[in-house]
């Protein structure tokens, strides 16, 4: 049943906001699960009810919305937006599944999804569903998740091998640490694996129902994604700012052009996610997918660029800035390449199966 308290788009990005002085004290391990008491934190404000449908008890948020908290969230730290925008992206996947198994995942309390699109394991066909085999690596989230969207290759006996996405619980996972891996680090990213799991068919879709609504999926998660840059790019102005309070300083001139460049992010990243949430359930153009692609690399861009410029006048003669900036640069650097590969490689699959 719908909840009755749906914030407004201010109401929700006004209360994350508040949490992020608590954020902040949380300590983050470079590995393994993010912390509870920041799980705990973002599930009592809504966070991850964020993208869940208003009928399945959750909020129901447009793009904008998600860029708004998104953005808060980065300015509370990378890991910790980082982490709600994989479950946000996985959240939404559910979607393209039948009722029952969106009533079956919708219906776990406090539901968490975690999911990857690489397709790390064999589908064998079996009477009335799929018997699943694989691993998948760097899944973000994983830790913590009730549920993972897996891709795997479904192999009949006959005919040719067709891709699928299943939804596994977490009771049927094995959830280990994950290698080392460049980019953000503290996001809970773990490796997953399936071991002769049966999958009921309805919790089974082939990827061509995906990929039927996939460019305007990726554009929409793109959205989510282009909020944590954003707001990363402010978490490195809070800090210089913090910086100059403690130091008693002067702004140097090239502060100016750092602000404009996130001022100016800023309006890419509500460009593109008002550009998505214009064409609910109208048609995706490729012209809408290029217009996305270049408010995304704007952005991303941009507040990168703020960042190194603030790391390069913090601090008496430090041409690299304190350790914090620099940290946050590099990891700013890491999430703006991910957030453009993830979008070119999701509407590019689009493109080529929609040309199949």
């Amino acid at each position: 049943m719908p909840y009755a308290d749906v914030p407004t788009r201010a109401e929700l990005v006004d209360r994350v906001a508040g949490l992020v002085p608590v954020l902040r004290g949380h300590e983050l391990p470079a590995a393994g699960p993010v912390p509870a008491e920041t799980m705990a934190v973002l599930s009592g404000a809504g966070v991850f009810r964020a993208p869940v449908p208003r009928r399945h008890g959750g909020y129901g948020c447009d793009s904008r919305t998600l860029v708004g908290v998104a953005a808060q969230l980065g300015r509370a730290g990378a890991a910790v937006a980082w982490t709600a925008a994989a479950h946000w992206a996985s959240t939404w996947l559910v979607g393209v599944f039948g009722a029952r198994a969106r009533d079956e995942v919708f219906g776990t309390p406090g539901v968490l999804v975690s999911g990857t699109p690489a397709a790390g394991a064999t589908a064998t066909p079996v009477a009335d569903g799929f018997v699943v085999d694989g691993a998948w690596e760097f899944v973000a989230g994983a830790w913590h998740a009730h549920w993972q969207v897996v891709v795997a290759l479904a192999v009949p006996s006959a005919g040719a091998p067709f891709p699928v996405a299943a939804l596994l619980p977490r009771s049927d996972l094995r959830v280990t640490a994950a290698r080392p891996a460049a980019g953000v680090a503290g996001t809970g990213g773990a490796a997953t694996a399936a071991r002769g799991v049966f999958v009921p068919a309805h919790r089974v879709v082939e990827l061509s129902t995906v990929y039927a609504q996939w460019t305007s999926a990726v554009a929409g998660q793109a959205a989510s994604s282009v909020g944590v840059v954003l707001g990363m790019a402010l978490d490195g102005w809070d800090w210089y700012l913090d910086g100059l309070v403690a130091d008693h300083a002067t702004v140097p001139a090239r502060t100016t052009d750092a602000l404009a460049m996130i001022d100016e992010a800023e309006q890419h990243a509500d460009r593109l996610a008002s550009l998505v949430d214009g064409h609910a359930g109208a048609d995706w153009t490729e012209a809408d997918s290029a217009r996305v692609r270049d408010d995304l690399a704007a952005a991303c861009g941009l507040a990168r660029d703020a960042v190194h410029v603030l790391a390069a006048v913090s601090g008496p003669g430090a041409a690299e800035g304190p350790a914090a900036i620099r940290r946050l640069a590099r990891d700013l650097d890491a999430a703006a390449r991910h957030v453009l590969r993830g979008f070119d490689d999701g509407a590019g699959q689009a493109g080529h199966h929609a040309a199949a």
